[in-house]
């Protein structure tokens, strides 16, 4: 979060934070009101690059995750398929 003269920049950007430091409407109002629209855009700016890199992040993650996932079902595939034909040699030589 970057801090400008002591505001909080992205502020009413931020829903922990905007939770967390104003409580009521009446101070989120108070809060939008004294910015300046060049402190919003940076504001924003700020939110926009933060959501974008854990977007990137997050991402990343559920693709190794499906990749594990298709990884963890071919080996399932592969061992019941052994499994069947091994309880079926069992059967046929019985």
């Amino acid at each position: 979060m970057v801090q400008v003269e002591n505001h909080l920049l992205s502020l009413i950007f931020n829903y922990p934070d905007t939770m967390q430091e104003l409580g009521t409407f009446d101070a989120f109002k108070t809060t939008v009101e004294t910015q300046d629209y060049q402190e919003m855009m940076q504001a924003a700016e700020v939110e926009l690059w933060i959501i974008i890199r854990q977007h990137r992040h997050r991402y990343n993650h559920l693709c190794a995750a499906a990749r594990s996932l298709r990884w963890a079902a071919a080996v399932f595939l592969l061992s019941a398929s052994f499994f069947v034909i091994t309880v079926l040699l069992d059967v046929a030589t019985r």
